[in-house]
């Protein structure tokens, strides 16, 4: 499987158009509309607007984004976003896509907890709550779901107040593995009855 390098990372191609929109819209919302921020991709940005606990302005996520451009959300929003009323960051599956595209295991993990690591220094008293990887047909993705989920799991009980949520439970079908079809749209995202399970579980994990 190659190896991702750093020397190969390029900008997501809508990020600056999506920065962009964020500085000449974000007058428009008060400083409560960023009580709950998102960051990911297509996972937290195709349902952006049944997202019960979290405001579309405030949703950063990108499709097809991968680990580092998780990490370029969250940095480059940092400095336009109101000062102090961050409660919560949403951490989407930044593992995914580089799993799905058999992308190194160890390479991505490191760089998907650069990015949690990113988000605790920036907002040092918000909770962090992490979307683990969805049920999904990947054989690459479900041969090391455990290794990552345990990963993360550890990462956040070091934290202390950080939490994860899983996504393999909200929809998961045979075997507890492969997606169960009246929660997933195409085998990777959530169908209408899937985002509204996630809205559930992204309320109790502000709790």
């Amino acid at each position: 499987i190659p190896s991702m390098s750093e020397a190969q990372e390029v900008p997501h191609p809508l990020h600056a158009q999506k920065l962009q929109y964020l500085k000449d819209n974000i007058s428009k919302f008060p400083p409560s509309a960023f009580r709950a921020i998102a960051i990911g991709d297509s996972l937290r940005d195709i349902p952006r607007d049944k997202f019960t606990e979290i405001k579309p302005i405030a949703n950063f996520g990108e499709s097809g984004a991968l680990h580092y451009h998780c990490k370029d959300q969250l940095v480059d929003t940092y400095s336009i976003i109101p000062v102090g009323v961050v409660q919560f960051v949403y951490i989407g599956t930044c593992i995914g896509n580089p799993l799905m595209a058999y992308q190194d295991y160890e390479y991505s993990l490191g760089k998907t907890l650069e990015v949690y690591e990113s988000a605790r220094a920036l907002y040092p008293l918000a909770r962090i709550i992490g979307l683990a990887l969805p049920p999904t047909e990947s054989v690459w993705a479900n041969l090391h779901r455990p290794l990552f989920e345990a990963a993360l799991w550890a990462w956040c009980v070091k934290d202390g107040n950080a939490v994860m949520e899983s996504f393999q439970k909200l929809g998961t079908g045979f075997l507890g593995l492969f997606p169960k079809m009246c929660f997933s749209a195409d085998t990777v995202h959530a169908s209408p009855e899937g985002v509204a399970r996630l809205n559930t579980a992204d309320r109790n994990a502000q709790t």
